[in-house]
């Protein structure tokens, strides 16, 4: 969870200096954000050849636990 955290600090990080900053800064956390989308998909890429299978859980099962 982690990594997806990071890469989506990455990215408001950058939606904000793609507003406010040059184009050296856009181009560098343009780079920063796709190395850390990556690392995700190589992540769940990973999981995905472990044999790892997302389950979804849906709303009726989450109302019963309260």
């Amino acid at each position: 969870m982690a990594i997806v955290e990071q890469a989506r600090d990455s990215q408001k990080a950058y939606n904000e200096i793609k507003k406010k900053g040059n184009g050296d800064q856009i181009k560098k956390a343009l780079a920063d954000v796709r190395f850390k989308w990556d690392a995700v998909d190589n992540l769940f890429k990973a999981l995905r050849q472990e044999g790892y299978t997302p389950t979804k859980h849906s709303e009726a099962d989450q109302s019963q636990l309260f």
